[in-house]
């Protein structure tokens, strides 16, 4: 019955398919496309009829004003004035490139192609075999208990000549390897110290003999029978668009933290394929546009054989979004699944979070010209800011038991959307701060619920103190930038959190709790990523210092 039920379905949905495709054909719409074009991007052009760098500036001031209130916005200004070369530069660039002829027809280009909705393999009615093999490469290292069922997942795949199983496993110490011979896979050793992301991948890629190479993680898990045979299929069904590559969107498991959640949420609708399946080409040069359209996943990514050795993984980091970006330069077009999924996410500590966002900003710099980086001439108002930020955010935490105490004391523990209120109190009580001094209270370190992440406070603590003299004022106004950055994205994850329909338990409640503390953890990371690829402009004595923490963060990542 359900089967049936299916079938219909499909069989309407291809009939509005065929219909939506019938108007894109028409020639009223084709007539009507540049009156279309010029209504959704007008106020872009009324931005360049006016002195376009002026005007996005005016406009910029202000939102800061309707944040920050007056007070706020006039204590920031020494901080706008230190970045405001970097943000000229960038507006310029956006400027400069839109008076072009190419910046024009980017103007008014689709960001994104119409694309037929689709259904998951497995819910169509009849499956047409495909006389192709896909080899399945999977880097490892300790992988557990669950490995077992991911292997068996993928044995279970239909509608493909043949599946092959390569593991690259870096020195498991468990029974990773042993699984994985017991489950007829092709497994390839490798010592620690000899991996890499691009490595490990490009090494299981030279020991694969399938038709199609479908990169993988240890800990995803595919959803369905046929959920191979659909990446090819819309791999094979799309030849006529240039498509290279394809991977698929992730449904979180039921422990991830919400930390994660909001994160691959924000993440897939920028990619704009929260919803529905996106094909991405080349549309722009500036890193938001080559991020959006470019992005690959090796959650699941699935490429032909013979144009991956052409092209294969580069670099320590970032591996798939940098072979997406190469493919759309070169007139190829990727797609992003939401139609086809796998089950995968992390339950991370913060100082993974704090590590990660390090590692993502020195790859995005050194990715794209364009991305602006604020500047840093002073290592120790920097750190000091840091520190500060934290124990507000330790002391908020620890008061009046926390969120779910603060809820208790307001009678909202019965209300599932209340923690994001209290939130929201918070962070209007510190868009403004007053002025402090460092005193001996100030080298207190921070209980954030994270042992790394505490001891690497301590470390920031027992550098900052053999600076005996502190310009109070300059670290005043890098707590205030630094603050700045962890309430936008603390407003982020509240939106989020706003949103979620759980039972307000001990569980939810801690979750929320340490996705606060995770967001405070990603925006320090992110802010010393600047710090670093900016570290040419630091006092000599100073550089040291951030040098050994690069080693650090960038460990494991």
């Amino acid at each position: 019955m359900a089967q049936a039920e299916n079938v219909q379905l499909h069989h309407q949905l291809e009939m509005a398919q065929a219909e939506l495709r019938a108007v894109y054909r028409s020639r009223s719409w084709r007539l009507t496309a540049p009156l279309r074009g010029v209504v959704a991007r007008s106020k872009r052009v009324y931005s360049l009829i006016r002195p376009a760098v002026w005007f996005r500036f005016q406009l910029g001031v202000l939102m800061l004003l309707r944040r920050h209130g007056l007070i706020g916005f006039i204590r920031r200004i020494p901080g706008y004035l230190q970045h405001f070369p970097s943000y000229w530069k960038i507006q310029v660039n956006i400027l400069s490139q839109t008076r072009s002829v190419e910046g024009w027809q980017q103007l008014f280009a689709p960001k994104y192609l119409p694309h037929p909705i689709s259904l998951h393999p497995d819910l169509h009615g009849n499956k047409v075999p495909i006389a192709s093999s896909v080899s399945v490469v999977i880097p490892t290292l300790n992988a557990g208990v669950e490995f077992f069922f991911l292997l068996k997942k993928l044995r279970m795949q239909k509608g493909l000549r043949h599946i092959e199983i390569v593991i690259v496993d870096s020195g498991s110490s468990d029974n990773t390897v042993a699984l994985a011979k017991a489950s007829d896979c092709k497994v390839v050793e490798i010592e620690p110290e000899n991996f890499s992301h691009s490595h490990a991948r490009n090494l299981g890629a030279m020991h694969a003999s399938g038709d199609y190479l479908l990169f993988m993680v240890q800990d995803a898990y595919p959803i369905g029978e046929f959920w191979i045979y659909g990446l090819v299929k819309f791999l094979v069904e799309h030849q006529a668009d240039r498509l290279a590559a394809v991977s698929c969107s992730e449904y979180s498991r039921s422990d991830s933290d919400v930390m994660y959640d909001s994160m691959i949420q924000t993440h897939y609708r920028f990619l704009n394929c929260l919803t529905q399946d996106r094909l991405g080409r080349l549309v722009g040069q500036d890193h938001m546009s080559l991020r959006s359209q470019g992005q690959l996943s090796d959650v699941a990514c699935l490429i032909l054989r013979k144009r991956f050795i052409v092209y294969g993984y580069r670099n320590d980091y970032a591996e798939d979004l940098d072979l997406g970006i190469r493919l759309i330069n070169d007139g190829y077009s990727v797609a992003m699944l939401a139609s086809i999924k796998v089950v995968h996410s992390h339950n991370r500590s913060a100082y993974y979070y704090l590590k990660r966002s390090f590692v993502d900003v020195i790859f995005l710099v050194n990715k794209f010209s364009d991305f602006v980086v604020p500047s840093c001439n002073d290592l120790i108002p920097f750190l000091c800011g840091y520190l500060r930020t934290a124990q507000i955010v330790s002391d908020w935490i620890a008061a009046s038991g926390g969120i779910g105490g603060q809820l208790a004391a307001q009678n909202l523990s019965d209300a599932p959307h209340k923690p994001d209120a209290i939130i929201d109190q918070w962070i209007k009580a510190h868009r403004t701060m007053a002025a402090r001094k460092f005193s001996a209270e100030s080298w207190r370190a921070p209980d954030l619920k994270d042992a790394a992440l505490n001891n690497f406070l301590v470390q920031v603590i027992e550098y900052c103190k053999f600076y005996e003299t502190l310009d109070h004022q300059a670290v005043f106004a890098q707590e205030q930038s630094f603050m700045d950055a962890f309430i936008a994205r603390l407003d982020h994850l509240n939106q989020y959190i706003g949103q979620l329909q759980a039972h307000l338990d001990e569980r939810i409640i801690g979750e929320i709790e340490g996705g606060i503390i995770k967001t405070l953890a990603a925006t320090m990371g992110g802010l010393l990523g600047f710090a670093y690829v900016n570290r040419a402009s630091l006092p000599p004595e100073q550089i040291p210092f951030l040098e050994r923490l690069h080693g650090q963060l960038k460990a494991g990542i």
